[in-house]
Parts: C-alpha cells; sequence; structure tokens
C-alpha cells in the first residue's frame, strides 16, 4: 500500500473532518453544544489544520472569552472544545505531564471516577450526565492549559485573561451608564456584565489584579509604563467593588495578603510611612464613594447595606446545613447537578448550594470530596514548594524554554576547554517567581471564595488550576 496517501494534506484534513465532526456529534449528544455553535466549532477545527499560528491564536481567543460566559456553551467552551481535540490530531498539542503534575491529574481522574455512583443514583440521570460532562470538559480544559505552555510561554496566555479582564470592565461600564443596563445590569447597582452573575463578575478581576501587581517590576507579561499598571489595578479593583459581591471582596483581601506573605512585601509595606498613605487613599476613596453626589444616586447606601447580612443569607446558611445532612444520608452523593433537586426534601425550599464544599460533599460523596480537594492541596503545596526552595530555577513564564537553555549555559564559564562552577552563584541565580507566588495567591482566594458561593463550574478557576498545572510541569 502507498504510503502517501497517508501523508498527504487532504487525507489529513479528511481525517480532521470526521474527528470534528465525531467531537460536535458527542457533544450534541450531552446537550453541551447547541446547534447554534456548530458553524463557529467546525470553523475552529478547520482553521486549526491549516495553520499552527493560527491554531495558538485560536487558543488565546478562547482565553480572551473567558469574559463572556451569559450562555452556556459560552464561545470560549466552543473554541476550546475544537483546539483541544484537533490539536491532538494535528500535532500542534502534544501533552506531556510528570512528576507532581501528573499525580495531581490522577487525583482528579480519581474525582471524576468517584462521580460515577453518585450519577447511578442520580433520580436525573440525563441531568447529572450534563452537569459531569461540563465538569470533565473544564478539566480536560486545565490540563490543557497546564500542558500546552510547554513549548509556548504561559505569558501570552495570562496577557490574554489580563485583555478580557479589562474587557470585562469596559462592558460593565457601559452597563452602568444605563446602555443595555437591563443586560448588563442586576438591579440598579449591581454589575455583572457579560456573566450570568454579580458575585462571577467581580471574582473574574481578582487573578487580573494579582496578576498585573506581580508584573509592576520586570513588566514581562506588560511592556507598558508603571502607570498603565496602576490604572488597571484601579479598573479592575472598581470592577470587584461595584460588583457589590461580599465573597469577592473578602476574596480580594485574603488573596492579596497571601501574596505580599509569599513575596515577603507585606512586611515592608507595614512601614509607618506605607501605613500612612495607604490610610490616606483608603480615607480619599471613602470620600469619593460616600459625597454628596454618589449618595444622591443611592450607591453609597447600598454599600452599607451590602456590607451586612442580608435577609437571604439565613436560607443560604439553612441550604449548606441541609447540604451537610444529604450528605450524611448519601455517603456515595446524591449525584452530579443534583443538589437543588434533593435538598427541597430537608429545608422545603429549592435553594442552591452557595458553598463548592458543601455542593461537592453532598453530590460526589465523601470519596469524591476527598479526592477534589486532594489534587487541590496537593497542586498548591507544589506550587509552594517550588515557589519556596532555596535555589530558584529562571523564572518560569517570562523565559521561553530556548532562553533558559541559554540562561544555563551562561552559568558555566570555561576555562582551558573545562567546564568549571560560576564564580558566583548568587549572581548567576534570578529572583524567585513574582507570577508563580501571584498564582498561588489566585488558587488560595479562590478556595476561599468557595465557602460562600459555588465555584466548580467557573471557567478561570480551572484557568488558573492549569496554570498552576504548567509551572509545577515545567519543574
Amino acid at each position: 500500500m502507498n504510503m502517501r496517501i497517508f501523508q498527504s494534506r487532504n487525507f489529513f484534513l479528511f481525517l480532521t473532518l470526521i474527528a470534528a465532526a465525531t467531537a460536535l456529534g458527542a457533544a450534541n449528544l450531552f446537550g453541551i453544544l447547541p446547534a447554534a455553535g456548530a458553524t463557529l466549532f467546525l470553523a475552529a477545527a478547520l482553521v486549526t489544520v491549516l495553520s499552527k499560528k493560527a491554531y495558538h491564536h485560536i487558543v488565546l481567543a478562547g482565553i480572551w472569552l473567558l469574559f463572556c460566559v451569559f450562555i452556556e456553551p459560552s464561545p470560549s467552551d466552543m473554541l476550546l472544545c475544537a483546539v483541544i481535540p484537533l490539536g491532538l490530531i494535528s500535532g500542534h498539542y502534544k501533552p506531556k505531564l510528570s512528576g507532581p503534575s501528573l499525580v495531581t491529574a490522577l487525583l482528579f481522574i480519581t474525582y471524576i471516577i468517584a462521580c460515577i455512583p453518585g450519577i447511578l443514583a442520580a433520580g436525573d440521570k440525563s441531568g447529572a450526565l450534563v452537569y459531569s460532562a461540563v465538569t470533565l470538559y473544564l478539566l480536560f480544559s486545565a490540563m490543557f492549559i497546564g500542558t500546552y505552555g510547554q513549548r509556548h510561554t504561559i505569558n501570552p496566555l495570562l496577557r490574554a485573561y489580563i485583555l478580557a479582564a479589562f474587557c470585562s470592565f469596559l462592558v460593565g461600564l457601559i452597563g452602568y451608564c444605563g446602555v443595555f443596563g437591563e443586560f448588563l445590569m442586576a438591579g440598579n447597582y449591581r454589575v455583572k456584565g457579560l456573566f450570568k452573575d454579580p458575585n462571577v463578575y467581580g471574582p473574574f478581576f481578582i487573578p487580573a489584579i494579582l496578576l498585573v501587581i506581580s508584573d509592576i517590576k520586570k513588566r514581562a507579561l506588560l511592556r507598558t509604563p508603571v502607570a498603565v499598571h496602576i490604572i488597571l489595578i484601579v479598573f479592575f479593583t472598581l470592577g470587584v467593588v461595584f460588583s457589590f459581591s461580599r465573597g469577592a471582596w473578602v476574596s480580594l483581601v485574603v488573596a492579596l495578603l497571601s501574596y505580599f506573605l509569599l513575596t515577603g512585601d507585606l512586611k515592608r509595606h507595614l512601614k509607618l510611612k506605607r501605613l500612612i498613605a495607604g490610610a490616606a487613599c483608603l480615607i480619599l476613596i471613602a470620600g469619593v464613594l460616600f459625597s454628596p453626589p454618589m449618595r444622591s444616586t443611592g450607591v453609597s447606601d447600598y454599600l452599607l447595606e451590602r456590607a451586612q447580612l442580608q435577609k437571604y443569607d439565613r436560607n443560604r446558611f439553612r441550604s449548606q446545613q441541609g447540604g451537610l445532612e444529604l450528605a450524611l444520608q448519601n455517603p456515595l452523593g446524591i449525584g452530579p447537578g443534583q443538589f437543588e433537586n434533593e435538598i427541597a426534601a430537608v429545608t422545603k425550599y429549592r435553594l442552591s448550594a452557595h458553598s463548592l464544599y458543601i455542593r461537592t460533599v453532598a453530590e460526589n460523596g465523601f470519596a469524591g470530596f476527598l479526592s477534589l480537594f486532594a489534587a487541590l492541596g496537593y497542586l498548591i503545596l507544589s506550587m509552594l514548594r517550588l515557589y519556596l526552595r532555596k535555589t530558584p530555577e529562571p523564572v518560569l513564564g517570562s523565559l521561553s524554554v530556548a532562553d533558559m537553555k541559554e540562561q544555563a549555559k551562561e552559568d558555566l564559564i570555561f576555562q582551558n576547554g573545562r567546564k568549571s562552577e560560576p564564580l558566583s552563584k548568587e549572581a548567576c541565580r534570578p529572583e524567585k517567581n513574582t507570577v508563580l507566588a501571584a498564582v498561588i495567591a489566585i488558587l488560595i482566594g479562590l478556595l476561599v471564595n468557595g465557602l460562600v458561593i459555588d465555584t466548580l463550574h467557573w471557567r478561570h478557576f480551572w484557568f488558573y488550576i492549569g496554570v498552576g498545572l504548567y509551572f509545577v510541569n515545567c519543574e
């Protein structure tokens, strides 16, 4: 048989189209991709096999579109559903996991397996299958981010996220100014942008804030003046504030404290002069928020109201208590996505879990709960070990693989054709990676936010799990 037939571009394109059609059919079977997404999916499928550069741009577009999730599947989901399988077929994406990243991936797979008894016991099996399929897709997307960065540094992906946050801020600002307010706002004051809920809109900015702060010194992510970094931090902070999400406010504080503790900057920022400057900034912000013009709009009063316990908080606490009762009654889990259906038997009301932890233990059982948080805990501990090691390697994410190899060569001094150790090891060792510290703080903040809201299907939550996998995978 002539092997050239199998090496021809037409034959390769034919196989790719078959794979795309199969993936699309499977997605439709589980209700993940509606018919409206077929055109975008197939268009991305065709482009990915025609150009390696175009493939990379589609990946970046998939991350940039993370700010647009008012429909499911979102445009980002459609693009990533295309690029992951087609990248494997075309050779544009060659995943490789090893060491701590492989252990983390196996723990996540264990979590998926632990969900099976709950699926079998679910009252709404089709709903449980769809919910599990979405979770599985998000896990694959995280693994894709973690392994795709091996060939392309993670920086372009992080830039795409910062751009997504900036676009989300602009969209929210448009809504706040009264344009498409019924679509972009939740009530009179809370901004939701292109998200379904302000409680997702606000936390979406927190990773961008941490990334921009971590980039101020080296400016490897954004090659712009420091003033641009500061402006972006102000914009993104306003996005968090005007979502009026209490969980987002707490998550931001926890993430910032975690970051400054890791980098050692907290002690520096606690000096008297900096404390006075910080207090002056807070007084200025408070003066603006509670000024007569702002009070006339009702924003000031609403801000004070949101800072207190709300009437519906009692229902949330009752829902979480009921979730624990469901977990004790069903140790193998009630099934993915079944919380709202089953909680009514306990609380007499159809309520959401409002907690990643409660939803996981109730729906996936104790085995699923332990495996999911073992995976997350192991990933964060691996990142901490990598960040805190005494002899850090060249900064991951800021150098390409070729540049890191060149750096390693320069670390050796050649004398008379023989290799010798560097004259000064400290001079050859770059400082610790602040981007890695930011990602650790981001994940900690997201896990804290998960105490009061269900973050399991947040796209940016899994994106940063993938970024964390990238760092430990590059070790």
